[in-house]
């Protein structure tokens, strides 16, 4: 919980965690959109004591146009991409791929709510990303690609109900 957001649950605790698991060294946090930025920038650089990049882009009619990455990557960095829900991938995949193009050596993605919708579990197996981390706040009625890691945020409930308590 951070300063005036009680109210709401981040996944950044059990995400923060999982980065520091794969590795810091040679690192950079990346938000796929501006959208995102400023939590990518303020937590989780802040946090993990790592540069943070932005995707550009803009919604267009059909999907998005990805203009590239805001900042420097490292060459040979490993990216960890974070963003809120992945839908159909798409803003995940062109992220990874501006960020394979503008040095990253792997793309780690990071998503609190995975919706896959259509066929994006088959997109994102073949997009640049390597992993792709989501939390259990989504029920899904199909087994999930191997790249898939689900963490779980039960206890990030747990603590919530026994403040409110």
């Amino acid at each position: 919980i951070r300063g005036d957001d009680r109210e709401l649950l981040f996944a950044s605790d059990v995400f923060i965690a999982k980065i520091r698991a794969l590795g810091l060294e040679k690192a950079v946090v990346a938000s796929p959109d501006v959208g995102r930025l400023n939590l990518v920038r303020d937590t989780y650089a802040i946090e993990l004591k790592i540069p943070a990049v932005s995707g550009d882009k803009h919604r267009i009619k059909k999907g998005i146009e990805y203009f590239g990455i805001i900042g420097k990557v490292p060459p040979g960095a490993a990216a960890y991409l974070i963003d809120d829900i992945v839908d159909s991938g798409s803003t995940l995949i062109k992220a990874a791929e501006a960020l394979k193009s503008a040095g990253a050596s792997k793309v780690v993605a990071f998503a609190t709510h995975a919706i896959l919708s259509g066929d994006a579990q088959v997109r994102l197996a073949e997009s640049p990303i390597e992993k792709i981390v989501i939390t259990d706040t989504v029920q899904h009625n199909c087994a999930l690609d191997a790249r898939f890691e689900t963490l779980t945020v039960v206890p990030l409930f747990a603590e919530r109900i026994k403040e409110i308590l």
